[in-house]
């Protein structure tokens, strides 16, 4: 995410107040982040902590970064079609979602 909003890494390093070698361990899992990392790094990206702690975009918080990354990343965009039913995800009646079922063929 960082390389696609700040390429240079000293850079970002020099916005976040912290040294541009513990910045490269953080990015390469070498060094756990502290919550005073994540929450500036959320602050200065504006994206949402539960991007950067699970990987999940939040509409109204991350939507600069989904809109870079679909433009960027176009496979990653999932189809208009593509529903919570369909990732296996309950509707919210407390039913079981049923599995969908394919058109007959023509």
């Amino acid at each position: 995410m960082r390389e696609l909003l700040i390429p240079n890494r000293s850079e970002a390093a020099r916005l976040l107040g912290m040294d541009p070698s513990t910045l490269a361990k953080i990015e390469t899992g070498d060094r756990a982040p502290s919550i005073f990392n994540v929450i500036e790094i959320a602050n200065r990206f504006r994206v949402s902590t539960d991007f950067l702690l699970r990987g999940l975009l939040i509409a109204q918080t991350d939507h600069e970064l989904a809109l870079t990354l679909a433009a960027r990343h176009p496979e990653l965009v999932l189809p208009r079609d593509y529903t919570d039913r369909d990732m296996g995800r309950d509707q919210g009646d407390g039913k079981s979602p049923q599995p969908r079922t394919q058109p007959p063929a023509a």
